[in-house]
C-alpha cells in the first residue's frame, strides 16, 4: 500500500540522499501494485530514475541495494564489533595488537575507521593523582554523605590551598602555524625550564562568590614549609576573611587538604582555639574537587600574560620572589568574582560525577 502523499516531499527532490533498504523495498512493493513511476517520485520525494532504477534492478538480479564500485570491505559487521568490544575490555590496546589479536589483514588505518564509526579514536591518557580502591571508597562515601548539600550549604566553605608559581612556566599550550619542516626553529620551540628557576610558594582562599585574601606564604628567609609557617599564614589572612563572613550572616566552614602541615596537631589545635569550624574528612587525593584549583589557573595565566617581563629578569631569587608576589597579588584582584560563584554553584555537579564514577577519577 502506498503511503499518503506529503506535499512537503517535492521540497526533496533537489537533494541527493542515500535510501534506506525499507524505503526502497516499499518503491517496489508500491510498483507491484501497479502504481506509476511519477506517483511514487512525488510520494517518496525522489527522483523518477531513482524510482526506475530500484525497479530495474529488483527485476535483474532480485535485490534493491546498489552495486557499489570500489574494492570490497576487508571486515564485516561482526569483525567491527568485536573490534569496539576489545577497546572496552582493554582500552589501552595499541592498533597493531588489535589487529594481531583478530589476526586480521588490514591495515593500521581501516581498524581508526571501523573503530571511529563507534566513536572511539585514541587519546593521550588525562592525568590525575594515582587512587587504591580504598581511597576511591573514602572519595565516594564523602560524596555520598555530602550529597544533598544545596549550593547555599557549599557557599559557607572557604576554598583554600596554596600554590606554587614559577617564574617562567606558563601553563598554557601554545600553538603555532609552521610547515613539516620548521618544526625546531626557535620561534616554533616553547622552551623548558628544568632546573634553577625561581618560584613563590602563595596562599588563597574565597567562599562563595565573595574573594578572600591572596598573598605569599609567610616563610622566612631559609625557612622550609612547617605548620608553623602555616598557622602564620593562616593568622594573618584567613581570620580577617572569616571575620568578614561572619558579619555578612555567614557561619563558615575551613576547607583544607590533607596535606602534613594542615593535620598538623598543633594547626588543629590553632584553628580550635581561633574557632574555626573545619570541613572534615576531606577525601585524599581529590585535588580537583576544591573549586581553588581552577582559580589558580586562572592566576597563572593572568600572571604570565601581564607579567611576562618578569621571565627574563635576570635578577637574583631575594629580588623577584618579592615583584612576583605582587604580582600575583595583582592577578588574584583581576580574577572576576563571577568565576568564583560559578565554581561554586558547580559543586553538587562534581559530587555527582565522582558519585557516577564509583569514587574512581573524573574530570573533577
Amino acid at each position: 500500500m502506498v503511503p499518503p502523499h506529503n506535499p512537503s516531499s517535492k521540497q526533496l527532490n533537489a537533494s541527493r540522499r542515500e535510501l534506506s533498504e525499507a524505503t526502497r523495498w516499499m518503491i517496489i512493493g508500491a510498483r507491484q501494485c501497479g502504481v506509476t513511476v511519477r506517483h511514487i517520485s512525488e510520494v517518496f520525494g525522489v527522483p523518477k530514475s531513482t524510482v526506475h532504477n530500484t525497479w530495474t534492478r529488483f527485476n535483474s538480479i532480485g535485490s534493491v541495494q546498489p552495486q557499489r564500485v570500489g574494492r570490497p570491505r576487508k571486515t564485516t559487521e561482526r569483525d567491527d564489533r568485536c573490534l569496539y568490544l576489545s577497546t572496552q575490555w582493554d582500552p589501552s590496546l595499541s592498533y597493531k595488537e588489535l589487529r594481531q589479536q583478530f589476526g586480521l589483514n588490514i591495515s593500521v588505518s581501516t581498524i581508526k575507521r571501523r573503530l571511529n564509526k563507534f566513536g572511539i579514536h585514541k587519546y593521550i591518557k588525562a592525568k590525575r593523582p594515582l587512587l587504591t580502591p580504598f581511597q576511591a571508597r573514602v572519595r565516594l562515601l564523602w560524596c555520598i554523605h555530602h550529597r544533598d548539600w544545596t549550593v547555599a550549604h557549599w557557599r559557607r566553605v572557604i576554598w583554600s590551598d596554596e600554590c606554587s608559581v614559577e617564574r617562567q612556566s606558563n601553563p598554557l599550550v601554545e600553538w603555532v602555524l609552521r610547515s613539516a619542516k620548521e618544526r625546531w626553529l626557535r620561534e616554533c620551540v616553547k622552551g623548558v625550564a628544568k632546573s634553577g628557576t625561581v618560584k613563590k610558594m602563595i596562599w588563597g582562599c574565597f567562599a562563595g562568590g565573595l574573594k578572600g585574601t591572596c598573598g605569599g606564604m609567610r616563610v622566612d628567609m631559609g625557612e622550609s614549609m612547617t605548620a608553623e609557617v602555616y598557622i602564620r599564614t593562616l593568622d594573618f589572612y584567613l581570620l580577617d576573611f572569616v571575620q568578614e563572613l561572619r558579619e555578612r550572616g555567614i557561619d563558615p566552614i575551613f576547607m583544607q587538604d590533607n596535606a602534613r602541615v594542615h593535620t598538623a596537631r598543633i594547626t588543629k589545635d590553632w584553628l580550635l582555639e581561633k574557632n574555626v569550624e573545619i570541613l572534615e574528612g576531606w577525601p585524599p587525593y581529590s585535588p580537583y574537587l576544591n573549586p581553588i584549583e581552577y582559580v589558580w589557573v586562572q592566576l597563572k595565566t593572568l600572571y604570565h600574560k601581564h607579567y611576562q617581563h618578569l621571565a627574563d629578569d635576570t635578577r637574583g631569587p631575594e629580588v623577584l620572589r618579592p615583584l612576583m608576589e605582587d604580582a600575583l597579588i595583582h592577578c588574584w584582584e583581576l580574577i572576576p568574582e563571577r568565576l568564583f560563584e560559578a565554581l561554586v554553584e558547580g559543586m553538587p555537579r562534581r559530587i555527582e560525577a565522582v558519585i557516577r564514577a564509583r569514587g574512581w577519577y573524573t574530570k573533577y
